[in-house]
């Protein structure tokens, strides 16, 4: 569960009442950071969905709850003993022009030039690498989800 997730516009929106506590065994919420040796959650709202998410254990006691570290930090590359690479959410609501496109592909489509043709597995995980990341340290991140759209005309292949 991302906090962000529940700022979304309908009907992308999603709240904790969302959560099946049933539905898997394992809840991650994100983010959190450590400061001084000690786990902060920097927005005080955030606390109050953290206790939250934490009393859907009461429902299902053998839910566990797993608080992410992280996010958006730089800096830690010596405390690092992997990285999870967000490889996913390449194409999405967001681009301009808005067009369709795989979640998460593996390699460069027919399609992708110029810029979009970075958008796909096998280009981030070869930039991290290049850049140094040893790739036993590298933990490729695999969605389990996907996006719908809207399509505004009959044409339903990718780039649609």
């Amino acid at each position: 569960f991302t906090n962000w997730s529940q700022d979304r516009q309908e009907p992308g929106k999603f709240t904790l009442e969302n959560i099946d506590p049933f539905l898997c065994s394992h809840l991650i919420y994100s983010f959190a950071s450590i400061k001084n040796n000690k786990v902060i959650i920097k927005d005080k709202s955030e606390v109050m969905l953290y206790q939250t998410i934490n009393s859907l254990k009461t429902k299902n006691p053998k839910l566990k709850i797993l608080l992410s570290i992280g996010g958006y930090l730089f800096g830690s590359k010596g405390d690092l003993d992997f990285i999870n690479l967000l490889s996913f959410d390449f194409h999405g609501s967001w681009e301009k022009p808005l067009i369709t496109g795989h979640n998460s592909p593996l390699s460069k489509g027919w399609q992708d030039r110029g810029p979009s043709s970075y958008y796909n597995v096998e280009y981030a995980v070869g930039y991290w690498i290049r850049k140094g990341m040893p790739s036993e340290k590298v933990v490729m991140g695999i969605p389990t989800y996907g996006h719908s759209f809207t399509l505004a005309s009959a044409e339903t292949t990718v780039g649609a």
